[in-house]
């Protein structure tokens, strides 16, 4: 697709796996469980974990899944995202844009309209997703999303805040034009930046991504 770059290449590279330490530093994690792989499904012998054949074209957390984040190694401004994730049973993660502001991944298909919270799969903190549009566990689901990254002056004074225009989850909007005034909590910096990586969390349990792409939007 003209203008989007993707973002998985040969297994890990351009992601690097960190944590956060006791003092709150974010540190490169060497014996993280991440991997790249070729093909990923639910684990027929446990719905409460992934299978990953070991390869390229996919990033994978199997077992506890209880690891560290991966941070990609180049740095996003506002811009449009498109990936697929995979979740087994009451797994969950989430995706940081900038490494600042969360979008939740989580088993929650079973919810009912009126269950939703900003805990549920596609929500952004303090902002329950539009609609149900979550798909059961073991199945490949597809957000897309338009993200405004903060502006700042010279001076380092902020001029707008963050927003996603727009995010759809399984082809259903879920958000339109929610502002951020702060970044999540559980943000790689305590303070607000224009550009970051792009964070995928690991620490929550089994999780796999795939098709990751995404394109800049120049303002």
């Amino acid at each position: 697709m003209p203008g989007w770059a993707d973002m998985i290449h040969t297994a890990l590279q351009g992601w690097w796996a960190r944590e956060r330490g006791a003092d709150g530093r974010w540190t490169a994690a060497p014996e993280h469980t991440w991997m790249g792989a070729v093909e990923v499904e639910l684990d027929p012998a446990d719905d409460h974990d992934l299978w990953a054949k070991r390869g390229s074209g996919n990033l994978a957390s199997t077992g506890v899944g209880l690891t560290a984040d991966l941070f990609s190694r180049s740095e996003l401004g506002s811009c449009e995202l498109y990936l697929e994730f995979l979740l087994p049973v009451e797994s969950r993660s989430g995706v940081w844009l900038l490494g600042q502001y969360e979008i939740e991944l989580a088993d929650t298909s079973e919810e009912g309209e009126d269950e939703l919270t900003d805990q549920s799969c596609g929500g952004i903190e303090g902002n329950p997703p539009l609609a149900q549009a979550a798909l059961p566990a073991g199945e490949w689901q597809a957000l897309a999303l338009t993200f405004h990254a903060p502006r700042f002056d010279d001076d380092g004074r902020k001029l707008s805040n963050a927003r996603f225009e727009r995010v759809v989850l399984n082809d259903v909007l879920i958000h339109e034009d929610v502002v951020c005034a702060r970044q999540s909590r559980g943000a790689i910096v305590d303070h607000e930046v224009p550009r970051g990586p792009l964070r995928l969390q690991g620490d929550q349990g089994p999780v796999a991504f795939r098709d990751i792409r995404m394109k800049t939007i120049f303002e």
